[in-house]
């Protein structure tokens, strides 16, 4: 890929669905490349937090839905 917003030292990881995640020390980043250049979201420990705390939530909510 071409012009990536990331160093190598960044340790970018692809997660699929053409998004990748790399830290530069304080944010989390998660990206994706458009037709127009990279798309990226910048996320702070609590704000990654938050977003951990929601997929939890959304395990138990499916897993409370599927009991008889």
């Amino acid at each position: 890929m071409l012009n990536e917003p990331w160093t190598r030292d960044q340790n970018p990881r692809y997660l699929g669905d053409g998004v990748y995640a790399w830290d530069e020390g304080y944010y989390i980043w998660i990206g994706t490349q458009r037709d127009n250049g990279w798309e990226t979201i910048a996320l702070d420990t609590n704000t990654f937090q938050a977003l951990i705390n929601y997929k939890t939530d959304r395990e138990a909510l499916r897993v409370q839905s599927n009991k008889p």
